[in-house]
């Protein structure tokens, strides 16, 4: 599957009216694109976006269904959007070290209490600081990624984008938010639809949690 971050593709407005593609040709490119064949559940949850595309296309395009980004799922995927993990990962080694310093700085208050205290408290700004930066970066990619995605749902191409859709799902990446909650893999994506709660080897989450 293509980086949904390219901005090669773009929507032509003059394609033909779309012509949903047979189940088995959408397994074939999800199982190409994960380079083996998917389990029985990960069958099943491919034909269910299969099965209610168009019910799932609409409601993403016109915003009653809202696609979720997993940051930690899509950052592995797309090397382009982890660069939050440096910025949190800096944060909270700088926080770290201010508190040292502070505790360090009052155990010698006579001797080196003053510089000490000023460096940990130097460490503490900057850490916080790329600590909230990096939260930034993580909703700005994230915002994104959505982005992008929402627009291989609507755009009418090849498969639709029904095959982008169910690896991104299987993989964790994406998930589904709608009046029913959120409905991640391994749940069945119609479930933001219908406010059920069966999960991919037929259980439901209902009668688990009982």
């Amino acid at each position: 599957m293509s980086d949904p971050f390219s901005d090669d593709e773009q929507p032509d407005e003059l394609d033909e009216p779309f012509v949903k593609p047979a189940l088995e040709y959408i397994r074939a490119r999800v199982n190409e694109t994960f380079n083996k064949e998917i389990s029985g559940p990960a069958q099943k949850v491919a034909e269910d976006i299969w099965k209610n595309w168009d019910e799932i296309r609409d409601a993403v395009s016109e915003g009653d269904i809202l696609l979720v980004a997993d940051p930690f799922f899509h950052s592995v995927k797309y090397p382009s959007l982890s660069n939050f993990h440096m910025f949190r990962g800096a944060g909270i080694i700088l926080l770290g070290t201010g508190v040292v310093t502070a505790i360090v700085g009052a155990a010698l208050a006579s001797m080196f209490g003053p510089v000490l205290w000023q460096g940990a408290l130097v460490c503490l700004a900057i850490g916080a600081g790329a600590i909230f930066w990096g939260r930034y970066v993580q909703e700005r990619d994230a915002r994104t990624y959505r982005k992008r995605m929402v627009e291989r749902v609507a755009w009418h191409q090849e498969d639709g984008g029904i095959a982008d859709l169910c690896v991104e799902y299987l993989s964790g990446s994406i998930g589904f938010e709608g009046p029913h909650g959120r409905t991640f893999w391994p749940q069945f994506p119609s479930n933001a639809l219908t406010g059920k709660k069966r999960i991919a080897d037929g259980r439901d989450l209902r009668k688990i949690s009982e």
